[in-house]
């Protein structure tokens, strides 16, 4: 692959301190970025350096990365903030990018930053990631005003965990700024929680995961032991919030009891968590899976309307049925 990686040379120093990945997609041709671009040419390997700061992408390049499979590109974990910013200011000032185009930029995004991270990269990684991630759904989501009947139909809906997640904090952000909450910082804390709900995840099996059937007795105890792991693996850290960490912890849970990990009832349930339950489950609902195909969104709909009050907070799923009903 080294045609490709033109002005290519080892970087040991930079390997050491660490990367975020991030899309192809995401790359205009011809804009200059403040950041280095690396290219992991291997897997499991170092990456090198592929393009340095102000040095501009031509569409050919673009073009030559996708032909041959290039996906992610690496910016340096420390220069992070320089692509959000890239990343905010593409999304904010580029005026012929549709409300439509932003959201599939911002996918492509989630796209390599949550699955290379969620996967093998390191916990602060993921974190920035998702940090990064929050603020421009944020600012583009609330920006353009999208209806979340129309954001449904630009989304994936194949049940992959980046796929998943980024629908849940999609679902919740919707569902939260429908419920009253318009503080914008509230609102990037809880898409951030919301992309970080399934977290847990990564301490299981990867054949559990990614099983294409259902899960045995003994298979779905193990799948129920994410919501803990993933508490335990953030909860001694100091850049969480209680509500963000309780998202995590208490999306499973259920208002009549008969959730997990704890089953305990609605009272002790935090409201974020109650707003992440709805979102992941209805974007179970409408994804395919390997053993069945999606439900319509307004079979999904009825699906919580039936269970209002019981297992989901009712407020909650009168916000879901309006904004998947409008008038």
């Amino acid at each position: 692959m080294a045609s490709v990686a033109p002005n290519t040379e080892q970087h040991d120093d930079a390997d050491s301190r660490g990367f975020i990945p991030i899309a192809v997609d995401t790359l205009l041709p011809s804009a200059m970025c403040d950041f280095d671009l690396y290219l992991r040419q291997i897997r499991g390997g170092k990456p090198t350096l592929y393009r340095r700061r102000r040095y501009p992408l031509a569409q050919n390049d673009l073009d030559r990365l996708i032909a041959q499979g290039v996906r992610t590109l690496h910016v340096l974990y420390d220069e992070r903030d320089l692509y959000a910013n890239y990343l905010k200011t593409m999304l904010v000032s580029q005026q012929q990018f549709t409300p439509a185009q932003k959201y599939r930029i911002l996918k492509a995004a989630a796209r390599s930053m949550l699955t290379e991270n969620f996967s093998s990269g390191s916990l602060d990684s993921h974190l920035a990631s998702v940090d990064s991630l929050s603020q421009q759904m944020v600012e583009s989501i609330c920006n353009d005003d999208m209806l979340l009947r129309d954001v449904f139909l630009l989304m994936t809906h194949d049940y992959y965990s980046y796929t998943h997640v980024t629908n849940v904090s999609t679902y919740s952000l919707a569902l939260a700024r429908a419920l009253g909450m318009s503080e914008r910082e509230e609102l990037v804390e809880l898409v951030s929680g919301a992309l970080l709900h399934d977290i847990g995840k990564r301490h299981l099996p990867p054949g559990l995961l990614n099983k294409p059937g259902k899960l045995t007795p003994q298979e779905m105890v193990l799948m129920k032991q994410h919501p803990q792991k993933g508490f335990e693996e953030l909860c001694l850290r100091g850049d969480l919030t209680w509500a963000q960490l309780m998202m995590v912890y208490q999306h499973h849970e259920r208002l009549d009891g008969k959730g997990y990990p704890v089953g305990i009832g609605g009272g002790e349930i935090h409201p974020w968590a109650k707003i992440c339950a709805v979102a992941d489950v209805f974007d179970a609902l409408t994804s395919a899976r390997p053993y069945r195909k999606p439900n319509d969104p307004e079979a999904a709909v009825e699906f919580f309307e039936r269970r209002a009050g019981g297992a989901f907070d009712a407020e909650i799923v009168r916000c879901l049925s309006k904004l998947m009903r409008p008038s």
